[in-house]
């Protein structure tokens, strides 16, 4: 006979005689918490340059990926996304060459506002997470629901055969490109051992069968006869393998 399962209720925080700053506590104090990896806090309550204060900035310590989150009790409204929007945009100005993601946290975000965030998230990165107090059998708990991840477009299948060209298609192409990569070369293979340059349709990629080049870059035609970088995760699959690529392109403007 399996145990008896307990029936959960979820109470409001204010109804438990907490507030904002209580929350922003338990998040600053253990970042884990938000199911976002084991994050680092940064700062509490920063002063922006608009005039506002961010509520909590946090760290991922491996690559140094920021999160900008905002907590909001009860129900988010157009002013909680904005401020999201507008403090992450500040941050990322502020530290440019990191990975930053927009986090908004909420009681309650209705279908209204889930449909916005999600059209945001199409060309921001933003995240949203509903927060509760769940009481079960007399004892309360904090929880945190993601209910909006950062959207990735889903990747293009890529045929062993017909997504791997040779350099004189890339020659015809594009040949400025090849000459960028050639010169490259040199730089990256200290980095990655045995790599060398790979030719596919959309990007020249600097690949290795034997090593994991995870996060090695590459180039694609770019505008105006200016290469464009493209940044790539490999997994290696062995010597005979094609590449499998789990990130797409990004070129640089």
């Amino acid at each position: 006979m399996t145990d008896p399962i307990s029936i959960s209720k979820a109470l409001r925080i204010r109804d438990c005689g907490l507030d904002e700053y209580w929350l922003q506590d338990q998040i600053f104090n253990n970042p884990s918490i938000l199911g976002l990896g084991e994050l680092e806090p940064v700062r509490r309550e920063r002063r922006q340059s608009s005039g506002g204060r961010l509520d909590l900035l946090l760290k991922d310590p491996e690559d140094d990926t920021m999160y900008e989150v905002e907590v909001m009790l009860g129900a988010t409204d157009e002013s909680h996304i904005i401020r999201t929007i507008e403090y992450w945009d500040l941050e990322k100005r502020r530290w440019p060459q990191r990975q930053h993601t927009a986090v908004l946290i909420a009681e309650t975000i209705n279908r209204r506002f889930f449909n916005v965030i999600q059209l945001l998230s199409l060309s921001i990165p933003i995240m949203a997470i509903q927060v509760s107090v769940v009481e079960v059998a007399g004892q309360r708990g904090l929880h945190f629901t993601r209910i909006l991840d950062i959207y990735e477009e889903p990747e293009i299948e890529r045929d062993s055969v017909s997504g791997r060209v040779d350099e004189n298609f890339w020659q015809e192409k594009a040949p400025w490109v090849v000459e960028a990569a050639k010169a490259l070369l040199p730089i990256v293979q200290p980095h990655y051992p045995g790599v060398e340059i790979g030719y596919v349709k959309s990007c020249i990629g600097f690949i290795s069968a034997t090593t994991c080049a995870s996060g090695s870059p590459g180039l694609q035609r770019g505008q105006r006869r200016r290469p464009g970088w493209c940044f790539r995760r490999l997994r290696s699959r062995g010597p005979k393998s094609a590449p499998s690529w789990t990130r797409k392109e990004f070129p640089t403007r």
